[in-house]
């Protein structure tokens, strides 16, 4: 991996993102995560965590973030509005946090490995 190439380091947050969120719902594929089945509000959820973590602790900006996930910019608004609607909940946001902060964790792993 180039750490100098935006789009490399673009889908690293997206994987290591995925990854942490994952952690907190074993029952759920990755691939549920990624592209969530009709119905599946878990699923859904889990993915609208990635999406936030990716914006609002990472900064990434939110086309580039909805292209990694095949999703419209509006799409990707909609879910960080949604998660900080739930941040609201002190419970929730004990969870948010570990999430965000195993995927800085797994994030800064990464780099150092290629560095």
């Amino acid at each position: 991996m180039n750490r100098l190439n935006e789009d490399e380091l673009y889908e690293l947050h997206f994987r290591v993102c995925v990854a942490a969120v994952a952690e907190g719902f074993p029952h759920l594929p990755v691939a549920h995560i990624i592209e969530p089945p009709r119905g599946r509000f878990d699923a859904i959820l889990a993915r609208q965590i990635v999406l936030h973590i990716l914006v609002a602790r990472f900064g990434l900006v939110r086309t580039r973030v909805g292209a990694l996930m095949g999703r419209k910019r509006t799409q990707v608004n909609n879910a960080v509005y949604k998660v900080d609607e739930r941040l609201e909940d002190p419970e929730f946001a004990k969870r948010y946090i570990r999430w965000a902060e195993r995927t800085e964790e797994l994030y800064l792993d990464e780099l150092a490995e290629v560095a």
